[in-house]
């Protein structure tokens, strides 16, 4: 707090009487008080003085007969007097700095860096299962038990840091190099193994030896390419096998599609009742908290700003959907055409770029509906790269 010197505040006075040369000499010769800008007009002296000094000096007029008067004010005492009796300035400032304090004592950011195939939304989503997010006190977080409960729940997660700079929690990660086929290093000795059940129909070794023979059968997880050959001088060698194993496989898949069902049909009626978060408080905007029987319900958060500046709140809306319980009644032709349905998408979603060397479709209509019963068979690359762990 910066102190107010008495020097720092000024008065621009004005003496009348008839002896105001004698005046100013008594102040300054005598008193040994500071006066300047010195101005005099007939029976009028106008000058400044120090506040500290205006007691004195009117004392001493009243002495030789005379009377000062102060005709200007300057310094922040006088500015500050003006506010003496506003007492809604002095409650605002107070309650500013109660909040500010408060606030300090919450999160109210959470940053995530250096992850790249973790997104920021999965860690906070974790952290909120264990109790921590925005507008929890900064006391009620055990970092040590954070990170470890962090790197439990992602293997990709190498390392982790949780630091808290005021009120806000930065999660720091390391995430472990990639090991799949693509970046799989060539100086890491391996076999190759069947990552699927097949039959193989092609094969191009780059490196290694072949064990499967053209149009043999082969489990999954069983070697097709040999990563440890022998020099033919009693030394066994290791390397980095690498090839393409085109293999038939074969799947089977049952969709089924009743006659008879209750199936859920929005009515059109979205219920929605806010909450203000803060400070780890949650508080309703709403009277009425009566929830629709038959409802959906997701949650949607926002947060809002005024300026420009993000506010120390959050505005949390549910949402209730409403739905209405119908018996559906499909003849033949719709469950068919219902079942088509579902098996082109299946075939979009996990056949969208193999090659299908069969597809065969059997349906088993019986009381309750219709089964369809799907054989599919197609080529793939099987190769997967296993490490070979030599002692």
């Amino acid at each position: 707090m910066k102190i107010i010197k008495s020097d720092e505040v000024t008065v621009r006075a004005e003496l009348y009487g008839n002896d105001g040369q004698g005046y100013i000499n008594e102040l300054i010769i005598n008193k040994n008080i500071k006066l300047w800008d010195i101005e005099s007009k007939g029976n009028v002296i106008t000058f400044n003085i120090h506040v500290s000094d205006y007691r004195t000096a009117a004392e001493t007029a009243r002495d030789l007969g005379g009377k000062i008067k102060a005709i200007k004010k300057r310094g922040a005492y006088f500015a500050l007097r003006n506010y003496r009796n506003r007492y809604g300035i002095l409650f605002g400032a107070l309650a500013f700095a109660f909040i500010i304090i408060t606030l300090s004592n919450y999160i109210l950011d959470i940053r995530v860096s250096g992850n790249q195939e973790v997104s920021d939304n999965q860690i906070v989503e974790h952290l909120n299962t264990i109790g921590i997010s925005t507008w929890i006190h900064t006391g009620d977080i055990n970092k040590t038990l954070a990170e470890a409960s962090l790197l439990r729940a992602f293997d990709r997660l190498a390392w982790t840091s949780v630091e808290l700079q005021g009120s806000r929690l930065y999660i720091k990660i390391s995430e472990k190099e990639a090991t799949n086929a693509s970046n799989f290093s060539t100086e890491i000795p391996c076999n190759i193994v069947a990552n699927r059940t097949g039959r193989i129909v092609e094969t191009e070794v780059y490196r290694g030896k072949l064990t499967r023979p053209l149009g043999s059968g082969v489990a999954k997880g069983e070697m097709i390419v040999s990563g440890t050959i022998d020099d033919g001088a009693g030394n066994i060698l290791f390397q980095h096998a690498d090839a393409k194993i085109i293999a038939e496989c074969e799947e089977f898949v049952t969709f089924f599609v009743p006659y008879f069902s209750i199936e859920k049909k929005k009515t059109g009626r979205v219920t929605q009742k806010d909450y203000i978060e803060f400070l780890g408080g949650s508080f309703p905007l709403f009277l009425n908290g009566k929830v629709p029987e038959n409802s959906t319900y997701h949650e949607q958060m926002r947060h809002p700003s005024f300026l420009g500046l993000k506010l120390p709140l959050r505005i949390k809306s549910a949402v209730y959907t409403e739905y209405e319980e119908i018996e559906v009644i499909r003849l033949t032709e719709d469950v068919l055409s219902e079942l088509t349905k579902q098996i082109d998408n299946y075939e979009k979603n996990f056949y969208g770029d193999t090659e299908i060397v069969k597809w065969y479709t059997e349906y088993l209509p019986d009381e309750d509906g219709v089964h369809a019963e799907v054989s599919i068979v197609y080529r793939t690359n099987i190769a997967e790269k296993s490490e070979i762990y030599a002692r």
